[in-house]
């Protein structure tokens, strides 16, 4: 996931999003969600990473990452898998872990609160990880304390409007589900 492109729309195009947000979408359709849209998106060394800001002024860093791993009997949830991934917080505090189940896409979320080391400021940080078909998918967020009721939104629209294994076949077409 080290590049970013951009493509135009056809003028039928079934793309949808909420007011003031915008679509995410990776590999045709291995991941799609919204956010707002006034955030900028910059590849990362293992994902894809947006601000609220162009950093180093943001406040609010969202990244995903995705794979396409085969399922088997037997694999863990998201739930277990954060439970384990989450078990050892260093210190911070972590908060129940949340399943959200929406017909075959599962997914289970934390969020850890600590002192950040550098600007002694309270800060949060919440981590996902949602399975669908043979996409796994990991979603980290980072915010102030401060910016906790700011940050509920946005977790809420891109958790709510998240999508996994869906293909695109056309993408300057959009989903068939519009």
């Amino acid at each position: 996931m080290s590049s970013k492109s951009e493509m135009p729309l056809n003028a039928e195009h079934t793309w949808r999003a909420r007011e003031a947000c915008k679509i995410f979408v990776a590999g045709r359709g291995a991941v799609r969600f919204e956010y707002p849209a006034l955030w900028t998106v910059e590849p990362g060394e293992t994902g894809v990473r947006f601000h609220d800001a162009p950093p180093p002024d943001d406040d609010h860093r969202l990244e995903v990452s995705y794979m396409h791993i085969p399922t088997t009997a037997g694999d863990p949830t998201p739930a277990e898998l954060i439970d384990a991934v989450t078990a050892d917080t260093g210190g911070a505090e972590r908060g129940p872990i949340m399943r959200v189940n929406r017909g075959d896409l599962a997914l289970a979320w934390v969020e850890l609160r600590f002192i950040d080391g550098g600007s002694q400021r309270s800060a949060r940080s919440r981590t996902c990880i949602a399975s669908r078909g043979s996409v796994r998918c990991v979603i980290t967020f980072d915010f102030w304390e401060d910016d906790a009721a700011s940050c509920e939104e946005t977790w809420a629209i891109v958790i709510g409007s998240l999508r996994l294994d869906e293909p695109i076949d056309n993408p300057s077409a959009g989903p068939i589900d519009g």
